[in-house]
This record gives C-alpha cells, structure tokens and sequence, in this order.
C-alpha cells in the first residue's frame, strides 16, 4: 500500500482513533482530537466510496474488493475488530462527529466485556449510531471449516477471550491440541496474556467436566515445553503451573519416556527442563513410572537409535544439578547390559567421566597439595570441559571452587582456572546463550574483561537481550549505568528491542536495574507503562513509593498493572486497597476515578478492601447515589 495514498492515511488515523479510545474516555481532548481528525480523513473518502465496507480476516482487511495485508498497520486494525468478532463494518459517508465519537467511546471495554454485554453490534445498537453496521464472526462455523481447521483453531485461541462455557470448541481444540502445539515456541504461548488465559480456561472446563481429554491436553504441553529447549523462569513457571496442575507423576514420567525415547533433540538441556516443570511431584515416584514404561519394552530390543540416546544421556549428564534420582533411573535401564561393549573406545565419554571423577574427587579431598594437582588436571582438561558445554558441570565446578577457597584459602591455579570460567561465561552470555540465568552462579563479581561500549553494542546493536548480559555490565561497569539509561532511552516509545530489556531488567535484583525502569517510565506512553509495571512482579527492589504513585495518579490500565505487583499479600492488598479508595471526596468531583477503583478491586476479589466499600455505600449526597450502587454491587461480589 502507498503511505502517501489517502486510503493509508485514513487507516493510520483510524489506528491513531482506536488506540486512544481503548485507553482514554471519549472526552480525553486527545481522543476527541483523533476521532475529530479521523471525521476529516472519513468525508474525504466518502466523496469516492458511500458507505465505505471494511471485511476482517485475522490478519488482513478487504476494502473497496481489494485485500490488504502484510503491513503492520493492517494487521493491528484486523486483528482489533477480529478479536471483538468482527466481519464486516460498515460506516456511511454522512455520519455525523457525535455518532463518530459514540461508536469509539464503546472500544473503553475490553472485549472480553465488550462480549459479556453482547458484543459490538448490541453496543451501537444501544448508541443509536445509525452510521454504522456490523456482521459478527460465528467461530462456530469457523473452526468447522474444512482445510484449514487446525489454523482456524489456533487463530480461535490466539485471537479472542474463550468463554469457559464453550465447552464443544474446548473439546475440539483439546483433542487436536498437540497439533496445534507444532506450530508456536513457548515464548509465544507465554508472552501472550490471551493464549495462556485461554489455556488456563480450557484446562478449567476440562477439570471441572473430569473429561478424559484433561490429561492428554496438558501431557502435549509438557512435551511442547521439553522441545522449546528453553528453561522456564521463575515468572513463566508461575505460568505454566495452572495448565500442568492436574499432571501426576505418572502422567510426567510418560511424557519423559516419549521424549527420550522419540525427541532426537532430548538432550541435557530438556532434562533440566523436565525437571523445573515437575519439581513440584517426587522425583522418585516420576522414576517408579519411568521404570514401568521401560518395563513394557526390553531394553535389549529397544531400537539402537534409542539405546544410544539414552546411553549418551547417561554418560554426559551426571552432575550433581541433575538429580541422583533420574540418573539412577537411567542407569537402572541398562543394568544388564555391558554399556562399554559398544562404547569402549569413545573418547568423549571417557574425557566426560574422567572430568566427572576430578570434580566429585576435588570435593572430597581436604590436602591442599592434592587440591592443586586435581585443579592443574581441571586446567588442561578446559579445551574439552567448555567443548562439552555443559553449563551445570561448570556450576558446581565453581560452587566447588568457592568452598575450597574458604577453608584452605585461594591459590594462583584456583584463580587460573576461575579466571577461565568467567571468561567463558562471558563469552557464551555475549553470544546470547539463554541457558545462563546468573552470572553468580559462575564467578565472584568482578570486572569483565570486555569494555562498556563492546558490551552496550552487543545489546542494542547486536540484540542480545536477557538478564546475564544486564547483570554483566552492572556489575562490571556501575559508574557507566548512564550510557546504558541513553541507549534504552533512544528505544523510546517503543520497539521489540525496549520490550526484552524492559523484561530482562525487571528479573535483575539490581538497583542500577529498577533506576532504568523508572526512568523509562517516566518517559513512556500509557501501554509501555504498564509493561515495566509488569515487568516488576517477581522484583525484590523496593519499589513501594514507585507502586504507590501509579495507583494514586496513574489512569486506569496503569492502576490495573500497578495492583497485583504491589498486592502482593494480605497486609499490602488492604494497604492497596487504602491507596485505591483513599480519593478526595469534594462535591463528588473524583467520583468517576473511585468508581474505576472500587469495580478494579471488585474484579481482583479484593475481601481486605469490604469494609472500606461499606463506607462508601453509605456516602450521601445526590452526587454520590452512582457510586453508592457501584460500591453496594462490589459488596455482594465479595460476599
């Protein structure tokens, strides 16, 4: 599309309208501008098109027969009016500003509320806005279609709020969910709010239905998670955990069996994730179940391809990370088989076991001569240690290190062989290796050996984006934390690049981390605001005067981000509830703003916030008789 056409200048401010409508009221003099402009941009077209027909796809639009896709501003549009259950708008030529300005007013409601009142079309219809039509999309006979039902169903659960209650397309989605799994990694099931809200609701109705879908649906998602190769953080785990709390151990040790035993990609890494997603059930129990799928199938007739991808599990991944448990497991397996028949003269599992008996031997030993012998066999054992590139190994190697440090003190080929561990841990989180989560868990802090500007170009030249290359340069460079803030600043309003760092700062437990944020903040739009504010949930920075100001001042989007980072127990949900419902009270003037807050702390379930509702459903007055009915339904919520 040509950006100077008139056409693509309608639809920018179209855009422009639609945004500012779902953030702002109507009567926001910067909505009331854009909807005034886009009234200008509407009468120009309408001299060659009256009435003027918009079709929605997923990601497309059809206007005046032509189909427009493949731009940004396009698909933000399509996928706007398809996630309300939009087909096709039509707005007439002649419409009038006021209606103009009725019609946005109704995109203040999310769709999910925009659904509950029943959708878009009964909105204008009770608007009277007689300049506009809608025809709604039926996802009933959408996820019918013929060809393309596994996409239509990925777009169904990617695009709109599930209703709970629909359970006929929950059971078709959940019996075609492993397919529908192949197509999206894991970053894209957890970065996006709807798709995980509507896993979560899909598990709901298969749970409270006891479907004997409900296991198979969440079994295909361990399996999704264990081929992503990416191990979950902290945040993503909290995540994951409604969507595999019905999983028992036996359910995790099938998954396991299959992936091993299937996945060509199984390897040390998926280990360790299996076993952040199910830390939550006995380790020994998962085994038992482990066992009993081997059972079914001898393991001397196990394909050879199988066989060695079990045996070369075995071999190179007996670190302490890895739990004793699976690696008995393992070894269990093969018990009556002679593995060094096959394997005899492989020199990497012998260089692997050789390593693996220095560093079990350098933790026993208490001689500080024979310390020094087992670090000098570490040290030219290094080329092959970082070739092998486990990262848990090295871990405990420096753990080991630390300890033996404390109790007979360093020495110059410690330093050495520490020395070598940062540098090659440097080296991985500049080339963006995701498996490194803390730069602790490798090497005292200490300046690196990379200079500032080397590291700064490496995230925001080279996008390598993750918490370790932030924690690199803070701890590394605190007096230059300045040319980071500039660098980030320059990402303003907002790009892909902004939105990692946002998220990769928001994991540090860092001061020069949470300073950025805040400036960022500072500086940011509504929608970017309430990012960092999210982004904050798991922070252990004391970010309470922060938090605090977002919920007296901040409008509503922001409040809503604000709320769950600062509630996060009983004692601060009252104090939240203090702040929310603590509005100056002259002549009703803040009326609208308390009511936003008492409906927010409905919708949170806020029980420590009843007595302070109570009080204002016996405020008096005439100006106050709409906050009174707010305040008394709120009540009966937290009944």
């Amino acid at each position: 599309m040509d950006e100077t056409s008139p056409l693509f200048r309608f639809f920018s401010q179209f855009k422009i309208a639609l945004k500012n409508a779902s953030i702002y009221s109507i009567d926001h003099p910067q909505t009331h501008q854009s909807v005034e402009l886009l009234r200008d941009h509407l009468v120009h077209l309408a001299e060659r098109i009256d009435p003027l027909h918009f079709v929605f796809t997923e990601h497309s639009l059809r206007f005046d027969d032509i189909v427009y896709s493949g731009h940004s501003l396009i698909e933000e549009i399509a996928v706007f009016f398809h996630t309300r259950k939009v087909k096709r708008l039509t707005i007439d030529g002649a419409t009038s500003l006021t209606d103009l300005l009725a019609f946005f007013s109704l995109f203040i409601h999310s769709p999910q509320i925009m659904a509950e009142k029943g959708g878009l079309k009964t909105l204008i219809e009770s608007i009277h806005a007689s300049g506009f039509r809608i025809d709604e999309l039926d996802y009933s006979s959408l996820l019918r279609g013929e060809g393309r039902e596994i996409d239509n169903m990925r777009e169904f659960i990617l695009g709109r709020d599930l209703d709970a209650r629909e359970t006929e397309h929950i059971d078709r989605i959940a019996g075609r969910f492993s397919d529908i799994l192949d197509e999206h990694s894991l970053d894209e099931w957890l970065s996006n709010p709807t798709l995980m809200a509507n896993l979560s609701k899909i598990h709901e109705s298969l749970k409270n239905r006891e479907s004997p879908l409900l296991r198979p649906f969440s079994k295909s998602f361990v399996k999704s998670v264990l081929q992503s190769r990416t191990i979950p953080t902290k945040e993503e785990l909290e995540r994951l955990r409604s969507v595999l709390s019905t999983l028992n151990s036996t359910d995790f040790a099938g998954a396991l069996w299959e992936e091993i035993t299937e996945n060509r990609e199984f390897d040390a890494l998926s280990l360790r994730v299996f076993s952040k997603l199910a830390e939550d059930n006995d380790p020994e129990s998962i085994s038992k179940g482990f066992i009993q799928c081997a059972e079914r199938t001898s393991t001397t007739s196990l394909p050879p391809n199988h066989r060695n991808r079990i045996l070369d599990l075995l071999e190179k991944m007996p670190s302490p990370l890895l739990s004793e448990v699976y690696r008995s497991t393992l070894s269990s397996l093969f018990q009556d088989i002679d593995i060094h028949e096959e394997q005899a003269f492989d020199r990497n599992i012998w260089e692997s076991n050789f390593q693996i008996i220095l560093l079990n031997y350098l933790q026993a030993v208490q001689n500080p001569e024979n310390i020094g012998l087992i670090v000098n066999n570490l040290l030219l054992q290094w080329p092959a240690i970082t070739k092998r590139g486990d990262l848990s190994y090295l871990k405990n190697m420096s753990i080991t290190l630390r300890n033996k440090k404390r109790r007979h003190g360093s020495s110059e080929n410690i330093d050495q062989l520490e020395g070598r561990m940062q540098e090659h841990i440097e080296n991985q989180v500049l080339l963006g290796n995701p498996a490194i989560e803390s730069l602790s868990s490798y090497f005292d802090p200490k300046k690196s050996r990379f200079s500032s500007n080397y590291i700064l170009k490496k995230i925001f030249e080279g996008g390598i984006v993750n918490p370790a290359i932030c924690e690199l340069f803070f701890q590394s460079y605190p007096d230059d934390v300045f040319y980071f803030q500039l660098n980030a600043e320059r990402e303003l309003p907002d790009s892909p690049l902004l939105q990692q760092l946002i998220q990769a700062l928001g994991q540090l437990e860092s001061e020069n981390a949470f300073h950025i944020l805040r400036e960022l903040y500072s500086q940011a739009d509504i929608t970017l605001q309430t990012f960092i504010l999210q982004s904050l949930t798991y922070s252990n920075e004391p970010v309470d005067i922060f938090l605090t100001d977002a919920l007296q001042k901040g409008p509503l989007p922001v409040r809503t981000a604000a709320f769950p980072v600062y509630a996060v127990d009983t004692v601060r949900r009252k104090k939240a509830a203090a702040i929310l419902l603590s509005v100056p009270a002259f002549l009703g003037l803040k009326n609208r703003r308390l009511l936003e807050n008492i409906r927010l702390l409905a919708d949170f379930q806020v029980d420590e916030a009843r007595a302070r509702v109570f009080r204002l459903s016996r405020r008096r007055l005439p100006w106050n008789s709409g906050l009174r009915r707010e305040a008394r339904k709120t009540l009966e919520k937290l009944q």
